[in-house]
């Protein structure tokens, strides 16, 4: 009886191994694009869950010495909910890492110079004596600070 027992323990060990083969197309091609590194648009793309069927708005725009790309998704209004959403990231084009990323709702991101973002966000209800200035932010990608446009200079 036992003899029986270790039997059928050891012929269940061996059915339940793995025998898919490990040469397929699929596999081989699954391995390559694992070992070879991305760049920072196939970063961007894989977090924002952008495929060939996705009907958002993608781009990546570089800075002026191309050391660093702003990449951004825009999902336009609808009628439940007009105002655009802007996801973005920014990546060291370099390293080819994220060092920022936020999003907006009813407003725009760019480039504000060589380092910097200009990112606008429209209020609900501005306050008063607020201008447009003021409302916007400019993000130091190498400083990580921020500050109010009105409150900054260009470089």
């Amino acid at each position: 009886m036992k003899n029986l027992i270790l039997v059928l323990l050891i012929l269940s060990s061996f059915s339940c191994a793995n025998t898919k083969n490990g040469n397929s197309n699929q596999d081989s091609t699954t391995k390559l694009k694992q070992s070879t590194p991305m760049n920072y648009k196939e970063l961007a793309k894989q977090k924002f869950q952008i495929t060939d069927k996705t009907e958002q708005a993608f781009e990546c725009i570089e800075n002026e010495d191309k050391t660093f790309s702003l990449c951004k998704v825009i999902k336009e209004g609808t009628t439940m909910q007009p105002r655009n959403s802007i996801q973005f990231a920014v990546y060291d084009m370099k390293t080819n890492e994220m060092v920022y990323e936020g999003g907006v709702d009813g407003g725009s991101v760019e480039w504000y110079d060589n380092q910097r973002l200009e990112i606008y966000q429209q209020p609900g209800i501005p306050m008063e004596g607020m201008t447009r200035e003021d409302m916007i932010q400019i993000y130091d990608v190498v400083e990580k600070t921020q500050k109010r446009k009105s409150e900054v200079e260009k470089k």
